[in-house]
């Protein structure tokens, strides 16, 4: 009944998404009322009234247009002996491809919010259908960025999960080999060559093997995306 006075058709959602946990996250509001009964209505059980509770609940509109979430990811890059990125970028961004609006979250912002399945959040911030005079629309049009601010990176070694991907900027070149992945107790003789990884790199690993760097290690692709990265320290 909730679904069908919101708009929502169960048949459009990720199966992986419980009917429950729908609910639950466009639930806006509940209050609870007492309702005083009269006295010819109290019973002789000593009842004097009811409990009411009241829900609020998002409705969708179907004229809305539907908005396409990406988190970003500013990646440090060398200008001359410095480290630098972009400085005051969103965290999350939505944009409409039909109308070119934006809505962005900060870190903060986005904590009240879920992004997976079906995006909905307690408080969304406005939408935005004048920014074209901004370093993020420069940034998506891949024009000279004009606009945009930037600030310095004290990390020499900086690494992101980005879906199946590593994110990577270091201060120089990254020599690496490839560590074939081996069921335990087994072992392999075999040539390794060693490879280079440039100063800032987006690659992808196969789920056979792990990278072992000179100063970190990265597991393969198999490892969920939580898992921690080992930073090798060489200074001792």
């Amino acid at each position: 009944m909730i679904t069908k006075q919101v708009n929502i058709d169960m048949e459009e959602t990720d199966d992986s998404l419980p009917t429950f946990e729908l609910i639950n996250r466009l639930l806006i509001q509940q209050r609870i009322e007492f309702v005083p009964m009269n006295t010819k209505e109290q019973t002789a059980g000593g009842v004097i009234g009811n409990l009411l509770f009241i829900s609020f609940f998002a409705a969708a509109n179907k004229n809305q247009q539907s908005f396409s979430t990406y988190k970003l990811t500013p990646i440090p890059f060398n200008q001359g002996q410095q480290r630098l990125k972009l400085a005051q970028i969103p965290y999350i961004i939505g944009i409409s491809t039909k109308t070119m609006e934006l809505i962005q979250w900060t870190k903060e912002e986005s904590n009240t919010c879920k992004f997976t399945s079906m995006s909905s959040c307690r408080e969304t911030p406005p939408i935005n259908k004048n920014w074209q005079q901004t370093c993020l629309f420069e940034i998506l049009t891949d024009s000279n960025l004009t606009l945009c601010r930037i600030e310095h990176e004290l990390e020499p070694i900086f690494i992101q999960r980005v879906g199946q991907q590593w994110a990577i900027s270091t201060i120089n070149e990254t020599k690496y080999h490839r560590v074939t992945q081996l069921e335990q107790g087994e072992h392999m003789i075999t040539t390794n060559n060693e490879l280079t990884i440039p100063p800032i790199a987006l690659i992808t690993i196969d789920k056979s093997t792990a990278w072992s760097c000179d100063n970190f290690f990265l597991p393969s692709s198999t490892n969920g995306t939580n898992e921690f990265i080992s930073i090798i320290d060489n200074k001792n």
